[in-house]
Parts: structure tokens; C-alpha cells; sequence
């Protein structure tokens, strides 16, 4: 393909994508209000007399064509991802391409296990910490409907793209990067960065760190794991210098 024939296919693909999210917006703004329901239910269980407000008189509909537009986002992504891959797929060779269709699901499937992980077990005890913390001061948090979804949504990010660890290590060992020595050798390196990840990312009370700080390291051990067994155990070893 010509310059101007790769230009007209990104074309192609970039309307389609915007064409795809419109209708997928269409549908997250049919969801937006249970959505949000759900999203505030952990906030609302921990302090049942104290709702969330808004400063401003269209802030509730901002904040609700806001959520609508994240979850068109989630719904089209798989549309988007496969107009990105229909672009740029025509580039690789073929065992990238098998690298780059077996990492997707599983990449789909730990970015929902992590934001899972994070509604299940983190969110209720660090927001009754800083409950708690607030009335250790005798102060009362007035926290505004889009501070805490704001909030709620770089935290199921955060938790998200942590919990891609394993597949990270995976990749690194297919393509050759690393061997099974390095990941061993440099496992205290890697714990005490994910700690220090854990420390700026998660919330600022210590069970989120644990949490997430735990959570990354036992992923890694099994990235590790599955790399031994999918990847290490074929190859003759590889002495590190």
C-alpha cells in the first residue's frame, strides 16, 4: 500500500470507531443511572446519613453524561480494538499476530479482575477508614458525586492495569527479553517496585496497599510460573551475564 492508501485505511478505521462508540454512548447512557446506583453503594453503605451532593446546578447531569460516556467506551472497545488491529495487523508478521490474539482476552479478562477485585475487597474498608480518620478529627468530609466517581474510576484503572502483571511477565518471556534467572534473580527488585507502586497508586490507607502490593506480587510469581511452564521448560538455559 501507498502513503496515501495507508492514510485513507486510518481514515477508514478512525470513522468507524467513532461511528461505533456514538452507538455504544447511545446504549451507556440507557445504563448510566444504575450504573451509578451501583458505583455509589459502597460509599452510601459506609455513611448511610451522609449523601453525596453536587456544587453546581447541572452537576448531577454532567457527571451522568460523563458515566455514560465511559461506559460507551467500554462497550465499544472491543469494536475499537479490532479497527486498531485491522489497521495495524496487516503490518505484523504471523507469530506477532498469534502473540497478539491469544494476549488480548486474557489482557480483557485480569483488567475486570483486578477492577472486580478492587469493588469487592478494597473500596468498602478504605473508605470506612477515612471515615473513621474523619471522625478521629472531628471533621465531616462533604464529598461531592463527581470527586467520589472520579475517584472510584481511576481506582478500577489503577487496579485494572495492575493486575496485568502476569501477562506482562508472559510476554517479556516469549519475546526473549528475559530469562527464567533474571525473573528470579531480580524477584526482591520487582516486589519492592510494585511496593512502591502499590504506595503512590493505591488509596492511602495501608489494607489498599497490602492489597494491591500482595496482589501484584502473587500475579507475578504465577506469570513466572506460567512462563516456566509454557516457555523456559522448551528453551535450553540461558546463562546471564
Amino acid at each position: 500500500m501507498s502513503l496515501g492508501e495507508h492514510l485513507d485505511e486510518l481514515r477508514k478505521r478512525i470513522i468507524y470507531s467513532l461511528g461505533g462508540l456514538c452507538v455504544a454512548m447511545i446504549a451507556g447512557l440507557a445504563l448510566a443511572q444504575p450504573v451509578i446506583k451501583w458505583m455509589t453503594g459502597p460509599y452510601l453503605r459506609v455513611n448511610p446519613g451522609g449523601p453525596l451532593t453536587v456544587l453546581s446546578v447541572g452537576g448531577a447531569f454532567s457527571m451522568y453524561m460523563k458515566v455514560g460516556l465511559y461506559i460507551g467506551v467500554v462497550l465499544s472497545s472491543g469494536w475499537i480494538a479490532y479497527q486498531i488491529w485491522s489497521f495495524v495487523g496487516a503490518g505484523l508478521y504471523a507469530k506477532e499476530k498469534r502473540y497478539v490474539m491469544n494476549a488480548v482476552p486474557w489482557s480483557v479478562a485480569l483488567f475486570l479482575a483486578g477492577a472486580a477485585f478492587f469493588m469487592t475487597l478494597v473500596v468498602h474498608p478504605a473508605l470506612e477508614f477515612f471515615k473513621y480518620f474523619n471522625g478521629m478529627l472531628g471533621v465531616t468530609a462533604m464529598v461531592t458525586l463527581e470527586e467520589y466517581l472520579d475517584f472510584l474510576i481511576v481506582m478500577l484503572v489503577v487496579f485494572g492495569l495492575s493486575f496485568q502483571t502476569p501477562l506482562v511477565v508472559l510476554v517479556l518471556s516469549k519475546v526473549g527479553l528475559v530469562s527464567f534467572d533474571t525473573l528470579k534473580r531480580y524477584r526482591k527488585h520487582v516486589i519492592f517496585g510494585m511496593t512502591v507502586f502499590a504506595g503512590i497508586f493505591a488509596p492511602s490507607d495501608a489494607w489498599s496497599m497490602v492489597a494491591m502490593g500482595g496482589a501484584m506480587w502473587l500475579l507475578y510469581e504465577a506469570g513466572v510460573l506460567v512462563s516456566w511452564l509454557t516457555v523456559f521448560r522448551k528453551r535450553p538455559p540461558i546463562n546471564d551475564q
